[in-house]
């Protein structure tokens, strides 16, 4: 069962799209697929129009002492199932500071799961606080969209000393690959931005950049996986060629902390 972390501390780079594209992508594959919200603002459960403030049962769950995962499960389509997300996530950052081993929650909960999926995918909320670090800890691929645009790149780059400092404190080695999004090749600003991750991260950066594409939007107001919506459309054919990367594993991305700077 491949684990992957969905992750950046900001909002508005295309997180939550990442996540249903690429699930929508290996579902349609054959790959059993669970994707978990564990941001307080559950986009990705408002995605597929579920109400966070009514869920009885949710990602919430796997931060208590002995969680139930079976019951948090929503089938979404053949191959596809989610676990929704509660605002009570936005408790747990300081409730970790009285209670110990949070951080090892989501690890615990996904070993309750192996064998019933091929890939799980969380998304993670636009911070780096107790959630996302502890997805990236329990994942083998961390993945980080970023979009095409000066103040992303300067989180990206305030991410990345994070990153560096669990990386040490992990001493173990996360695979991860950063996806360029939201690129717009007639503005300037969006080109130079491009130009600006490939020559900070090198070889982290994915095979293909996610173009501005009105299909998430339309695919998002109808509830719709993007391959679903249209599957020749720009965007989703862009995924598609960085998902070939992706679930050629164990063929190895590159390791965070140990990439190749390359300027292009």
């Amino acid at each position: 069962m491949q684990v992957w972390s969905i992750a950046n501390q900001k909002g508005g780079v295309g997180k939550t799209t990442t996540t249903v594209t690429l699930a929508g992508l290996l579902s349609q594959k054959g790959n059993r697929v669970l994707v978990v919200d564990l941001d307080p603002q559950a986009s990705l459960t408002c995605y597929f129009g579920y109400d966070p403030d009514v869920m009885e049962s949710t990602s919430f769950d796997w931060f208590q002492k002995q969680p139930e995962v079976e019951r948090n499960i929503i089938n979404l389509k053949l191959n596809l199932d989610l676990i929704p997300a509660s605002p009570l996530l936005a408790t747990l950052e300081q409730d970790s500071a009285r209670r110990r081993g949070y951080g090892l929650c989501v690890s615990r909960a996904l070993s309750l799961m192996y064998g019933h999926y091929d890939y799980v995918l969380l998304d993670c909320p636009p911070t780096m606080g107790l959630m996302s670090l502890s997805s990236i800890a329990a994942s083998e691929v961390l993945i980080l969209p970023v979009q095409t645009d000066f103040l992303a790149i300067k989180g990206l780059v305030r991410m990345a000393r994070s990153l560096d400092q669990l990386m040490r404190v992990r001493r173990q080695l996360l695979r991860a690959i950063i996806i360029p999004t939201m690129h717009d090749p007639r503005i300037r600003a969006s080109v130079q931005s491009l130009r600006i991750i490939h020559a900070e991260f090198g070889d982290l950066v994915a095979n293909a950049v996610v173009p501005l594409d009105s299909h998430f939007r339309n695919a998002c107001a109808d509830m719709r996986l993007p391959n679903d919506y249209k599957r020749t459309s720009r965007g989703v054919q862009a995924y598609d060629v960085i998902l070939e990367r992706l679930s050629k594993m164990p063929t190895p991305l590159p390791i965070w902390g140990q990439h190749a700077k390359k300027t292009k």
